[in-house]
């Protein structure tokens, strides 16, 4: 079995999250067909004021037939069975990730289980219903008793209390109780089996072994699995295009055994003692179960029930938003406060601007914990403005945890707060805790702050994912193993999606969430970071497949490339792969930095943030060659504003890939149809121009039709890439791009004076490389002097002055 194992230090990177407010809706009944609970039909007195239109999420909707309940939201649909009181559905995406119930409880008296279980989903009678109802949350209510296939009772009840959120995330709350004492010695929290859809499992490490987090190990499931251990907080299940998890945050409410002087191997009839969660893929069925009661006698009855919860998540919890599929960073930071920082200056701006950033990380000096008390605030103002004025945006640099000692209060405090066992960083600042919820109300309120005082374009959240287990007893982490503090940092993130849409006008939040892939914090992120862990161009297929495809979560995709040894077409090749955009300042040579910005402002000028996005994972394999369909990776831009396409193919393979273009594309063009709605794509426009924008050269000299375009072929270097843009013909002059970092290109084509008007607004540029298709011009004219240009065959090229009207003459 091969085994991929991936342990960090006790130090990671960040996200953005918060919670829905504590506040109880009343009780409403649903009539038996779709209920929307949107803001206009929730009927309710108190729900209507609670919701909040966050970026991208649906409200959530209820059916109900005579036999199900299913609640509906953006990319997810859950079912709860009426004639069992148990989940039987999680459809996401249209992918079905259940084969059974969820959870499928059973319990057994026996010393050996497979003699003797009891089922839920065998219970005699059942009680559910829905209790609470509003557009971000429904909750759904079950209890029955247990029994085997054939009926035999065991009076044990069930109760179920199932809380859906807007962003996928279900709460199940779990008790097990009995009218009279009852003696048991198998229990189970949760048992469930997840359909073939799933393609890879990815697991935390086990915490009964140390309380290191965000150390996972994942496997492809053509393999077969059986893990086991005391306290594994999560399991992840994933394909291509998105996934389910199942979270358990609590380790003090299960207990197992060993039976000394027993007939069974170890002490246990499965043969592990002591493995509280277990993981198996045998004949092709992936089955994981969490044990509240494992080999061990325990009395249930009226003055001892268990009661446990643990979390089901659909992943992604919305779709990408197009804005970040061009995020372009310059990273100024600080990380936190330093005396002898200084904003950057206003040439320094520009320059970035023009080389086509469009967001900075960073711009604010403040104590880490202590962001409503921001140092220098008049600069940090002008900073702001400057950065606006060539369109930049800015988010900040704040942390979900990190407390610096010179806050105040920190000595009061920071004891009841914070993570233990202890870590400081740089000996400057203590890691408090995500579930401290004293914690979670300062931190609320230091953010909140931030907008009130500056006008920021949302947030960078940086946080320690290592460390997510907690047992400081102040505050309620308490159990064997600590408490894994996803619920506190889901709050936190959830309450960082609420300020932002309510304080900002379309703001971004960007967040490290490198492996951890937590759909509780990811689903309300709008761009994660990678890159922090390890070398991206040394990171294994499955890594990447797992974590770097942003598009299953979600969410856009920025990368860190500071351990990248060399900045190179490599790396963009890679990149692309999953349409990752590298954080430009890490380039640590001109011409990284040169070959970074280039790409950016292609993206920019596509206008990437506007168009719908496909990477390679989602793209899949192509119907190609044999030679060539291992050799050529490929993902893909739809700009539906004017129809234009932007493919890049990357190779990998010595030597350099020759393709055949008119089979390329036309396998590409066939796989994205249905994803991108392209069935009568080439119908609609008989021709194409095809220029390839790293070779500076327009396939074919002319628009051609898909038939004409299998005569030519297009070589791409070994470990490089090549994008191809695509651009339905006018069968007039047009402008195919111009490299300003611009928000848009006018132009206008007079044929009765075989005139072009073209004008390129940019707001940090003076001119920018522009790109014509067509004949060449006798003239080229602005404010009537002469603009150079270059001619070619079918196009030409000219540097084109911004914000000022070019006149073309043929």
């Amino acid at each position: 079995m091969k085994r991929r194992n991936f342990i960090r230090e006790a130090s990671l990177g960040s996200l953005a999250l918060t919670g829905i407010h504590n506040t109880l809706v009343g009780t409403t009944n649903l009539a038996d067909n779709t209920t929307s609970a949107d803001s206009d039909s929730v009927s309710d007195s108190g729900s209507k004021s609670l919701f909040k239109n966050l970026q991208g999420f649906q409200p959530l909707k209820v059916e109900k037939t005579e036999s199900e309940i299913t609640v509906k939201g953006g990319t997810f649909n859950y079912t709860i069975c009426k004639v069992t009181g148990l989940m039987t559905s999680a459809r996401i995406l249209g992918d079905e990730w259940l084969t059974g119930h969820m959870p499928d409880l059973w319990a057994s008296t026996a010393n050996d289980p497979r003699t003797m279980q009891y089922y839920a989903r065998y219970t005699p009678s059942i009680k559910a219903g829905i209790r609470e109802y509003s557009p971000y949350r429904v909750v759904i209510s079950s209890a029955g008793s247990f029994a085997t296939i054939n009926n035999t009772p065991l009076p044990l009840d069930f109760n179920l209390l199932y809380t859906f959120d807007i962003d996928g995330t279900v709460k199940v709350d779990v008790e097990v109780s009995a009218e009279k004492d009852i003696i048991i010695r198998w229990l189970t929290l949760v048992e469930g089996s997840i359909s073939q859809v799933c393609q890879f499992v990815s697991y935390e490490y086990d915490l009964g072994n140390g309380p290191r987090t965000c150390s996972p190990s994942n496997y492809d499931v053509s393999e077969e699995i059986n893990i086991g251990g005391k306290y594994i907080p999560w399991f992840h299940f994933g394909n291509d295009k998105g996934g389910l998890e199942l979270i358990f945050p609590h380790s003090d409410k299960r207990h197992a055994s060993y039976t000394d002087s027993s007939p069974f191997p170890g002490g246990d009839p499965f043969g592990r003692a002591y493995d509280l969660f277990v993981l198996k893929n045998e004949n092709k069925r992936l089955t994981c179960t969490s044990f509240a009661v494992r080999n061990h006698r325990e009395v249930i009855g009226p003055n001892a029930s268990f009661k446990d919860s643990f979390y089901i998540s659909a992943m992604p919890g919305r779709k990408v938003r197009p804005e970040t599929n061009s995020m372009q960073v310059q990273w100024t930071g600080p990380h936190q406060y330093r005396n002898n920082w200084k904003h950057p200056g206003e040439n320094d701006i520009q320059k970035w601007a023009a080389g086509g950033v469009n967001y900075i990380v960073g711009g604010a000096n403040w104590y880490s914990g202590d962001y409503s008390n921001c140092s220098m605030p008049e600069k940090t103002m002008q900073f702001l403005d400057t950065c606006h004025k060539y369109g930049l945006k800015v988010i900040p640099y704040i942390t979900f945890t990190d407390q610096e000692y010179p806050t105040p209060g920190f000595n009061t405090t920071g004891p009841k707060w914070r993570i233990e066992p202890v870590v400081e960083f740089n000996y400057r600042s203590q890691l408090m805790c995500y579930g401290a919820e004293e914690w979670q109300e300062h931190w609320r309120n230091e953010i909140s702050r931030i907008f009130d005082q500056f006008p920021f374009d949302g947030l960078y959240i940086d946080f320690w994912a290592g460390k997510m287990n907690c047992f400081n007893a102040q505050h309620g982490c308490v159990g064997p193993y600590g408490r894994f503090t996803v619920e506190g940092l889901r709050m936190m993130a959830r309450t960082a999606r609420e300020i932002v849409d309510t304080k900002t006008d379309n703001g971004l939040i960007l967040s490290n969430t490198n492996i951890l892939p937590l759909a509780m914090i990811n689903n309300w992120m709008d761009a994660r970071l990678y890159g922090e862990w390890h070398n991206l161009e040394e990171t294994d297929p499955l890594s990447l497949r797992i974590y770097y495809n942003s598009h299953r979560y979600g969410t856009g995709n920025v990368l860190l490339v500071s351990k990248v040894p060399e900045i190179t077409e490599k790396t963009l090749a890679l990149s692309a792969l999953f349409q990752g955009n590298p954080v430009i300042s890490h380039a640590r040579t001109p011409e990284g930095r040169k070959l970074l910005e280039r790409n950016a402002l292609l993206l920019n000028a596509f206008g990437a943030n506007k168009s719908v996005a496909l990477n390679q994972f989602e793209m899949g394999e192509l119907n190609l060659s044999a030679d060539l369909a291992d050799r050529t990776g490929t993902s893909i831009y739809y700009n539906p504003e004017n129809e234009n396409l932007l493919i890049c193919l990357s190779t990998f393979k010595q030597p350099a890939s020759t393709v055949r273009l008119g089979s390329v594309l036309n396998a590409v063009l066939q796989k994205a149809s249905t994803l991108l709605d392209l069935q009568n794509y080439n119908s609609k426009h008989p021709s194409f121009y095809y220029y390839v924008f790293e070779d500076k050269n327009l396939i074919g000299a002319k628009a051609l039709t898909m038939n004409e375009l299998d005569m030519h072929k297009l070589e791409i270097p070994s470990e490089n890439y090549r994008n191809i843009w695509i651009k339905p013909s006018k069968h007039q002059p047009t402008v195919l791009y111009a490299l300003s970092n611009g928000d848009k290109v006018e132009e206008n084509f007079n044929p009765e004076n075989n005139e072009l008007l073209v004008t390129i607004y940019s707001k940090a540029r003076n001119a920018a490389e522009t790109v014509v298709l067509g004949p060449n011009p006798k003239a080229v004219t602005a404010a009537d002097k002469k603009v150079p240009f270059n001619t070619n065959d079918g196009w030409w090229t000219g540097d084109f002055p911004c914000n000022k009207q070019v006149v073309v003459k043929y």
